[in-house]
C-alpha cells in the first residue's frame, strides 16, 4: 500500500506567489528602456504585490492585474507573461514594446482584458491567444501585426470588444466571427483586408459599432447587416463595397437614425447606371480607427 502525502494549502499558495514574483522580474529584464523609473519599485524589499502597476487577489495574493498604461516602456513581453495563471487584466497600451505577442498568452486561461494597443508589436496573432476563452475585451489596435484574422477567434464565445485597426492584416474576414453573439464592437479598419463582408456579421445582433474602413473588401454590403438595430456606427469608407438596389433604401433609412456616424460611402447599382454618394450625419467625426 502507498501513502500520498498532500502539500499544505500555504505551502501551495507560497509556490504560486513565487512563481509570479519571479514571471515579474523576468517581465521587468525585458524591457530595455524605462524612462520614468517606474520599474525601480520592482524590488525584493518590497512585496511584490506593491510593485508599481501590480495589483493581487486578497484570498490568494496571485497578481491578478498588470496594468503599465503610457508608461513608454520600450521592450519586448516576456514569454513567462504565461505563468500568470489568476491574471485577469493585461494592460500595456501606449507604450513601445515591440516583437511578437508571445503565444504564451494562451495560459491566461482566466483572462478577460488583453489590451496591447498603440505599441509596434508585429510578427502574426498566434492562435494560442484563443485559448484564453475567458476573454472579453482583445484590443491589438495601431501595431504592425501581419497575417490572417484567424478564423479560431471566432471561438471566443464571450469576446465583447475585438479592435484589430491599423496594423498590417490581410486576407479575408473570417465567417467565424458570426459566432460571437455576444460582440458589441468590431474594428477592423486601417488594414488590408480584402475580399467579401460575410453574411454571418448579421448574425452580431448585439453590435453597436462595426468599423472596416481603408482596407480592400469587395463585393456587396450583406443585407443582414441593416437589420442590427443596435448599430450606432457603421463604417466602411474607402471600400469598394457595392450596395443592391433592393437593399439601398433599407440601408439609407438606418444610417439616418445612425447619430455617430461620419461617412459612409454607399454605391447604388442599378442596371447599368452606378451612382455614388457620401452619407454624413451630424457632423460628428468617429475616430479614425477606433
Amino acid at each position: 500500500m502507498s501513502i500520498q502525502l498532500l502539500q499544505p494549502a500555504n505551502s501551495l499558495s507560497k509556490k504560486g506567489n513565487e512563481t509570479d514574483r519571479l514571471a515579474l522580474l523576468q517581465f521587468k529584464a525585458k524591457i530595455g528602456n524605462d524612462p520614468y523609473g517606474i520599474l525601480n519599485s520592482w524590488k525584493d524589499s518590497v512585496n511584490f504585490c506593491s510593485w508599481r502597476g501590480v495589483a493581487c487577489g486578497h484570498k490568494h495574493q496571485r497578481v491578478v492585474s498588470l496594468n503599465m498604461q503610457g508608461l513608454n516602456l520600450s521592450g519586448t513581453i516576456s514569454p513567462y507573461i504565461g505563468n500568470f495563471t489568476f491574471l485577469r487584466f493585461l494592460n500595456l497600451v501606449d507604450n513601445k514594446f515591440y516583437g511578437e505577442i508571445p503565444p504564451e498568452v494562451g495560459r491566461l486561461f482566466r483572462l478577460r482584458i488583453l489590451d496591447l494597443s498603440n505599441n509596434t508589436l508585429g510578427g502574426e496573432i498566434s492562435l494560442k491567444i484563443t485559448y484564453s476563452s475567458e476573454l472579453k475585451v482583445l484590443n491589438l489596435t495601431r501595431n504592425r501585426l501581419e497575417g490572417k484574422i484567424s478564423a479560431e477567434l471566432g471561438s471566443l464565445k464571450k469576446l465583447v470588444t475585438l479592435r484589430l485597426g491599423t496594423n498590417n492584416l490581410t486576407g479575408e474576414i473570417p465567417q467565424s466571427l458570426g459566432n460571437l453573439s455576444s460582440l458589441k464592437v468590431f474594428s477592423g479598419g486601417f488594414n488590408n483586408l480584402h475580399g467579401n463582408i460575410p453574411s454571418e456579421l448579421g448574425q452580431l445582433t448585439s453590435s453597436t459599432i462595426f468599423v472596416i474602413n481603408f482596407n480592400n473588401l469587395s463585393g456587396t454590403i450583406p443585407p443582414s447587416l441593416y437589420n442590427i438595430s443596435s448599430i450606432s456606427l457603421f463604417y466602411t469608407s474607402s471600400n469598394p463595397v457595392v450596395v443592391s438596389i433592393e437593399s439601398s433604401s433599407n440601408l439609407l433609412l438606418k444610417l439616418e437614425n445612425v447619430t455617430m456616424l461620419h461617412h459612409v460611402f454607399v454605391t447604388l447599382v442599378v442596371g447599368a447606371a452606378i451612382f455614388s454618394s457620401e452619407i454624413a450625419t451630424n457632423g460628428i467625426r468617429a475616430p479614425y480607427d477606433l
